[in-house]
């Protein structure tokens, strides 16, 4: 290993002991450990990308080497450094690593989402918000569900999932199948539909449909009454047009607490946790105080994080091309 690697290594291992009254830092001890089972050829990746790579919050102006020597003020740093492992194990190259890093840690501001009535899982304060903008006639996007409600339930009460939904307009059944469930959602069903619709992708025709509203008991004539409203669509339209405003043209598209997870460089299924803990450890870990405004509920709820270097994310990546793709 080399001397700066142990370096690294060893400042790690201090924070982990460094107080009598506060635990170890999340992560430092497994980022730690994470260097010494890197191959040889890896260790001089990491190295250079840790050496060259600016500190992921904005106003630590050093490298990342340096922020985690100094166990800087950046609470970035050590989640920075978990995912420069994670893509030198992956194999990356150093510039496929080197373009993860800034797109994951970015300089642009978060991009500000609405979230004021829209449907959510989680508390409203918690300190991470996950926004998905999803089509109910997407494949893709139903493989994002069981992923989405295990981070609620296995990281209580740090992660909200708010939904929002954006029908592509190829897909002919998507936008009044997001009109069923805004209508499900006015009588408090909104998860149950959304359930049944991704879980029956295939069957969503106005008989469909009613049929799931029979099976959770919807009133049906409100249902109906509310399915055919200028409202319930004028809400669907809503989230549609902020989309396209954030630069959603794709789905599923996910936000974390305001930026872009880019499946151009992310899996949902073996990157999406660790962001989501990473984002959690920036924020002061379990006894984290939220990140996330709650504004008052006569005012839009609006996602708009702290800097960074105060417990609080960043912003998204560049759009991808107009698809329901799982990469877009």
């Amino acid at each position: 290993m080399s001397r700066r690697l142990q370096g690294i290594a060893a400042s790690l291992l201090v924070l982990i002991g460094s107080s009598c009254v506060n635990p170890p830092a999340p992560g430092a001890n497994t980022a730690a450990q994470g260097i010494d089972e890197l191959t040889p050829r890896e260790r001089r990746d990491l190295d250079r990308l840790t050496r060259d790579l600016p500190a992921p919050c904005p106003d630590v102006s050093t490298s990342l080497e340096e922020c985690l020597r100094q166990g800087a003020s950046c609470a970035a740093c050590r989640p920075g450094l978990r995912l420069l492992i994670k893509q030198v194990r992956d194999g990356r190259s150093i510039e496929q690593a080197s373009t993860a890093y800034r797109v994951r840690f970015p300089k642009d501001p978060p991009k500000p989402i609405d979230t004021f009535n829209a449907p959510s899982l989680g508390p409203s304060n918690a300190p991470v918000t996950v926004v998905e903008y999803a089509d109910f006639q997407c494949p893709f996007c139903s493989t994002t569900v069981a992923v989405l409600d295990a981070l609620v339930k296995d990281h209580a009460p740090h992660v909200r999932v708010v939904f929002k939904h954006y029908p592509i307009p190829g897909h002919t059944l998507a936008e009044p199948a997001a009109r069923a469930a805004t209508a499900a959602g006015r009588q408090g069903r909104f998860w149950e539909m959304h359930h049944k619709l991704f879980e029956n992708q295939r069957a969503l025709q106005q008989q469909d449909i009613e049929q799931y509203a029979r099976e959770l008991r919807l009133d049906l004539e409100r249902f109906r009454t509310d399915w055919a409203s200028s409202e319930v669509a004028a809400s669907v339209k809503r989230d549609h047009d902020e989309g396209g405003r954030i630069g959603v043209n794709g789905t599923p598209t996910l936000f974390i607490n305001g930026r872009r997870f880019d499946l151009d460089h992310f899996d949902v299924h073996s990157d999406l946790t660790a962001w989501v803990e990473g984002e959690i450890e920036i924020a002061g870990g379990p006894r984290a105080a939220t990140t996330v405004p709650v504004v008052p509920s006569s005012q839009p709820s609006v996602i708009v994080p702290a800097e960074r270097s105060s417990a609080a994310p960043a912003p998204s990546a560049p759009a991808a091309p107009a698809t329901s793709a799982p990469g877009m």
